[in-house]
């Protein structure tokens, strides 16, 4: 199988498990007589949702930039909105990946050191 193609069934099942994962939500109603209810999701799930999604930002490499920012900031926190954000990454990634934007050389059937050569000859 193709670096691609990996990268491509993990992105499909943490999109299914970040839909899963939205489903465990909860309302925190301690401050809900000042009108404030914060919403969360499981939160073992959530650390083991977002360690996957560490995980393909690593296999992903440079491409994994436009991404990374997403994880820092949803890393610790279970509620609902950063779940659903990371979700939109996810989902994002997977629309990159079936537009043929997210490809490596390798992909391209072209090796890196040809491509240095002739950069080398032509830059």
């Amino acid at each position: 199988m193709r670096q691609i193609e990996k990268i491509d069934k993990l992105v499909d099942s943490l999109i299914i498990e970040g839909v899963e994962l939205l489903e465990t939500k909860w309302a925190d109603k301690q401050y809900e007589l000042i009108g404030l209810v914060n919403y969360y999701v499981d939160l073992e799930k959530y650390h083991k949702w977002i360690g996957g999604f560490r995980l393909l930002l690593s296999i992903m490499g440079g491409f994994a930039d436009p991404w990374k920012d997403i994880l820092e900031t949803n890393k610790n926190s279970n509620k609902l909105e950063s779940a659903a954000s990371v979700l939109g990454s996810l989902r994002a990634i997977k629309d990159g990946l079936d537009k043929g934007l997210i490809i490596k050389f390798e992909d391209l059937g072209i090796k890196r050191n040809m491509q240095f050569s002739i950069c080398r000859g032509l830059c």
